[in-house]
C-alpha cells in the first residue's frame, strides 16, 4: 500500500494473534505494529476474497492515512465502527462498484 509493504500471513484457527482487540476471535486481524494481517487458514474461497478485501482495506485506511481522517470527523468511542463500516463497505460492495465502472466506462468506447 503506497510505500509501505504490509504482509499477509496465514495461520492457525486457534492461533492467538486471530483475537482482536476485544478478545473476541475472528477470522482476521490487522497488526498495524507489525504492518501484518493474519488470516486463519480455516477461510476459504469466496470469503477468503472477502475476508482479504476487508483486513486490505484496514492497511489502506492506515497506510494513506484514511484513517486519521476518520478520527478527526468520528466521536473517539465510535472510532473502531466506523473504520470496520469503511473496511466492509469496501469488501461487500467495492468487486460489484468496479463491475458497473468498467460497464458503463465500456459504453464510452
Amino acid at each position: 500500500m503506497g510505500t509501505d509493504r504490509w504482509r499477509v500471513r496465514p495461520v492457525a484457527p486457534d492461533d492467538p494473534v486471530l483475537e482482536d482487540g476485544e478478545g473476541s476471535r475472528t477470522l482476521a486481524v490487522t497488526d498495524p505494529d507489525a504492518m501484518c494481517v493474519y488470516v486463519s487458514t480455516a477461510v476459504r474461497g469466496d470469503m477468503l476474497d472477502r475476508v482479504l478485501a476487508h483486513e486490505l482495506a484496514h492497511c489502506a485506511m492506515l497506510s494513506y492515512g484514511l484513517a486519521a481522517d476518520i478520527r478527526r470527523v468520528v466521536r473517539p468511542d465510535r472510532w473502531r465502527d466506523a473504520e470496520e463500516w469503511a473496511a466492509n463497505l469496501v469488501a461487500d460492495y467495492a468487486p460489484g462498484i468496479l463491475r458497473d465502472a468498467r460497464e458503463v466506462a465500456g459504453r464510452w468506447s
